[in-house]
C-alpha cells in the first residue's frame, strides 16, 4: 500500500489474465451480494463492510461498473 491508504491495484491492473483487476472487484462484488441474500442471523456484516471498503479504496468507480452495493 501507499501513503495514501489505497491498494496497487485498479480494474486495469494487468497480471495474470490481462484484466485481474476487473475479476478481483467482480468476485467481490459477487461476495457481496451473496452476503446480503443470507438469512439475517447468519449474514457476515462485518465481512460486508470491509469488502466496501477494500472495494472503495482499490476501485473507487466500483459502483459506476457493478451498480450500487
Amino acid at each position: 500500500m501507499n501513503d495514501s491508504n489505497e491498494l496497487s491495484i485498479s480494474f486495469k491492473t494487468k497480471g495474470v489474465t490481462g484484466r485481474d483487476g476487473y475479476i478481483i472487484a467482480e468476485a467481490l462484488v459477487l461476495a457481496m451480494k451473496y452476503i446480503d441474500d443470507m438469512p439475517s442471523k447468519l449474514r457476515l456484516t462485518a465481512d460486508e463492510k470491509d469488502i466496501i471498503k477494500i472495494l472503495n479504496a482499490a476501485f473507487p468507480t466500483w459502483e459506476d461498473v457493478f451498480g450500487p452495493g
